[in-house]
């Protein structure tokens, strides 16, 4: 969208330098040149445009490249966003102004194909700037710029929403005063007994520390960028749908997670010290409410059930059923979740996070203290952290974040350069009618009619684009749609919002020359002309 403004811009530019060249373009004409010469040159022009605009954009991108790694979220695993130049880049920013200087050059190639020799001499002799068809091309391309700005400022607005309903939204568990230690270990080899003890070593450690009010392990984050893993579940007496998968999410806890993260136990009971590997031990599983109510029927039903993982090698008993939470996205409908207790699903190969919910003191002020205590933890584990929950969950709105980030900047450069199209094309036109407002003021138009009749063009030529703009939105719009949370793309608000600021920015661009062209003498507008 900012590519196509930009090059209606130029378009605009090129086409009222042009325009000023009338004398040179018929003289040129006069002596041969033929109509193709004449576009080529036009055409060259606007690749040394183009070029220039090439080379300073890249300049600016290393220089700025940087700035785009504050999008990247706080995550154990290993996000990069490399923002360094390469001849792929150089040669695609290339690539877009060639075909920037092609578009640009449309509108005054269109102009000059057809050249009236005698004409076009004689109007340049007179001093005529231009004419009305040439007012006509550059207020359409006004308004078309005017369009594409109020598209890309739509989109900034409405991201700018989705992203501040993404980080207001409360997931269904409370991340606020947690801390995430990650702890991977470093010997696979080593015995699923041993990698237990090792881990709930640590997490009695970090939870024996001051300020520290329980602390609990779990095999996956919620609503990080690692998805987590899944069983293929069978549940007694439950008849699959047709097309319905039985591939079922679940995570690997110790007991006090459901405390730690204050999610509801709504029946039976949380994991215990007795829920271990020993042979006698009962494997036991809790489920979340949508997988109640999908294979039992109600959330009071599950308790006491079996349902089978592994094809039937294992079949847990049901202990409890939790609330439902957002697991792996912030937009995910409510699905079937289960958690298995740490001491019977331990992995010697796996990764863990140890949760520390702290009491007194906030998470941040912790976070030195919990790093301190870190450095203690079993050799055989490698230390990732300690963050807080709530940077960590960066990643859940990280789509949500980066297009909000940048659809706004794009919004607002877009916004300034329909501006500056608008004030180019409104001081073109007081410059064309310079003689017709010498006229009227001569015969007792005052100043505020002149800035009146000035205003009315822009006017229509800013409605022009808000409707170009505003259809545009509402049909391209919905596509965004995926990566919106909580709000709609043909939001009322912000598009009263953007046609606000376009109006603004156009009253500015439109007032200044209207009241610059109210104050010209008479007499001198007349003798100029």
């Amino acid at each position: 969208v900012v590519l196509l403004l930009v090059c209606a811009n130029v378009g605009n530019l090129l086409l009222a330098r042009a325009e000023g060249r009338r004398k040179e373009f018929a003289i040129r004409r006069g002596l041969g040149a033929s109509t193709a010469r004449l576009m080529r040159q036009i055409l060259i022009e606007s690749l040394v445009l183009a070029t220039a605009g090439a080379v300073l954009g890249l300049l600016v991108t290393s220089w700025t490249g940087g700035l785009l790694t504050a999008l990247v979220p706080t995550t154990d695993l290993p996000l990069r966003l490399d923002a360094a130049l390469n001849l792929r880049l150089v040669g695609i920013t290339f690539g877009l102004g060639l075909v920037a200087a092609i578009l640009a050059a449309v509108a005054p190639g269109w102009r000059w194909r057809r050249i009236e020799i005698g004409d076009d001499l004689n109007a340049a002799s007179r001093g005529a700037t231009g004419n009305r068809s040439v007012l006509r091309w550059r207020g359409g391309l006004a308004a078309v710029e005017i369009g594409l700005a109020t598209v890309a400022l739509m989109a900034g607005i409405v991201f700018w929403k989705s992203f501040e309903k993404a980080r207001a939204f409360r997931p269904g568990f409370e991340p606020r005063g947690v801390l995430l230690v990650g702890v991977d270990p470093v010997n696979r080899d080593r015995q699923p007994e041993e990698a237990l003890r090792s881990l709930e070593r640590t997490r009695d450690q970090l939870a024996a520390m001051p300020g520290v009010r329980i602390a609990a392990i779990a095999q996956h984050v919620p609503l990080s960028l690692d998805m987590g893993s899944w069983e293929v579940v069978a549940v007694d007496g439950y008849t699959k749908r047709v097309g319905e998968t039985m591939n079922v999410w679940r995570n690997v806890v110790s007991p006090g997670f459901f405390e730690l993260m204050r999610v509801p136990v709504l029946e039976g009971r949380d994991f215990s010290l007795r829920d271990d590997n020993a042979v006698d031990a009962e494997p036991v599983a809790i489920v979340n409410e949508t997988f109640a109510r999908r294979y039992y029927g109600a959330t009071n039903a599950a308790v006491g059930r079996r349902f089978s993982l592994s094809g039937g090698r294992r079949r847990p008993l049901i202990v409890g059923v939790v609330k439902d939470h957002k697991y792996q996205t912030l937009g995910e409908s409510s699905k079937p979740f289960f958690y298995l207790p740490l001491r019977q699903w331990v992995s010697r190969s796996s990764g863990y996070a140890v949760f520390v919910r702290t009491e007194g003191a906030s998470a941040d002020a912790m976070l030195e203290a919990v790093r301190e205590q870190s450095k203690t933890v079993d050799p055989q584990f490698g230390v990732i952290g300690p963050v807080t929950f709530e940077s960590y969950l960066g990643a859940a709105y990280l789509v949500q974040r980066a297009a909000a980030a940048m659809c706004s900047v794009l919004g607002l450069v877009a916004l300034g350069l329909a501006a500056m199209g608008i004030y180019g094309v409104m001081a073109y036109s007081s410059l064309e009618r310079r003689r017709e407002i010498g006229i009227r003021m001569a015969l007792g138009a005052t100043p505020a009619q002149i800035r009146r009749m000035l205003a009315r063009g822009g006017l229509v030529m800013v409605s022009l684009g808000l409707l170009l703009g505003g259809g545009g939105w509402l049909l391209l719009g919905p596509l965004a749609g995926s990566i919106l949370f909580g709000v709609q793309a043909r939001d009322a608000s912000a598009l009263g919002a953007t046609a606000a600021l376009v109006m603004v920015a156009a009253a500015g661009a439109t007032l200044w020359p209207a009241w610059r062209a109210s104050r010209v003498d008479p007499g001198v507008a007349l003798r100029d002309n």
